[in-house]
């Protein structure tokens, strides 16, 4: 598919420095970029580490939840990216909802609110948004994914434009294209769960 070149923003809320630059030197390793690319990596990707630091998106202030000052602080961050990168801001990845949120996971009007912080954010960056979340322990062993493997109220889910479940490869999955159970865990499995523009 054609795509825009552009620049990402991430939030990292589990990962200090040291473990973002060993995760990103491997991926360039991988990939044998020479320094050329290596260069237009540094230069159009920001990954701030979170770890140890408030990422939350929302808190509540006397038994409400409300919006915190943190949407308005990658707003900014993002757009020093944009100036020193010169490409639009393509894609900002929050990782994970438990980091950002701050209510209740199973809460409808928390999910709500801090989902509300996350469309600001999209809206006022005019950027692809993907929120990364943890499967519930109930998803494990299902044949199929679906809506359900996205923790807490399906507030998740409802309010987001499209919904993916990555996970590893199930018994099903494996039969179906015939490789060995033994093996199936060296695969994973993508599913499109919701998708607003198109087919699941």
């Amino acid at each position: 598919k054609q795509t825009k070149t552009g620049s990402v923003l991430l939030i990292l809320g589990e990962e200090d420095q040291e473990e973002i630059d060993r995760r990103f030197n491997a991926i360039c390793s991988y990939l044998k970029l020479d320094q050329h690319q290596i260069q237009l990596v540094d230069d159009r990707l920001r990954a701030y580490p979170m770890h140890g630091l408030d990422a939350r998106f929302t808190k509540a202030i006397e038994g409400f939840l409300e919006g915190t000052d943190f949407p308005d602080e990658i707003i900014a961050a993002a757009k020093v990216l944009v100036d020193k990168s010169g490409l639009p801001l393509a894609l900002l990845g929050l990782d994970h909802a438990g980091r950002i949120h701050g209510g209740e996971f199973n809460s409808r009007e928390d999910a709500v609110q801090t989902m509300m912080q996350v469309e600001y954010v999209a809206k006022k960056l005019e950027v692809a948004t993907l929120v990364l979340a943890h499967s519930p322990k109930t998803s494990i062993g299902k044949e199929e994914s679906d809506q359900n493997d996205v923790t807490g109220s399906a507030a998740w889910v409802d309010l987001a434009r499209a919904a993916f479940v990555l996970r590893v490869m199930s018994e099903a999955e494996a039969k179906k294209l015939g490789i060995l159970n033994t093996a199936r865990g060296s695969y994973v499995s993508f599913t499109v769960v919701k998708n607003n523009y198109g087919p699941t």
